[in-house]
């Protein structure tokens, strides 16, 4: 029996790190990433582009269908993916080490690709390494 003037207990329905769809205005929903929980609202990261909403409430995020193959930012630790490089950093192979959950970053370690005074440690985007994973991914299977 809930008395007059209670206030509903909130409930956290995902995790940190969870996969959910994400409502980005009336009527788009999108895969995102819970990245912070605070008083009945989520802090949401799309890793389609690397956006952020913070203060979602319960009614606009919801789970994604177990079925759904999907990455999980925790299915990242220990791959690896080829970066193209740009004017700052050398392309080669790099491995995903950590997380960084406030800054949606990846630290990553480089494999190949250097040279004595090349950068081998650094922070990627996690929308974009697990573009290159997915990419990665479906080139082996179809070879």
């Amino acid at each position: 029996m809930v008395m007059a003037g209670a206030v509903a207990r909130r409930t956290q329905l995902f995790e940190v790190g969870s996969n959910v769809l994400a409502k980005w205005k009336r009527g788009k929903w999108f895969l995102a990433h819970v990245t912070a929980y605070h008083k009945g609202h989520y802090n949401v990261y799309f890793p389609g582009d690397g956006k952020t909403k913070d203060g979602l409430g319960p009614k606009e995020v919801r789970g994604v269908e177990p079925s759904a193959s999907v990455y999980s930012r925790a299915d990242m630790l220990d791959r690896t993916f080829f970066f193209e490089g740009d004017e700052d950093l050398r392309p080669g192979a790099w491995k995903v080490r950590r997380l960084i959950n406030e800054k949606n970053v990846y630290v990553c370690t480089r494999l190949t690709g250097g040279t004595p005074t090349s950068t081998n440690c650094d922070e990627f985007d996690i929308g974009y390494v697990i573009s290159r994973v997915v990419l990665q991914d479906q080139k082996e299977r179809e070879s």
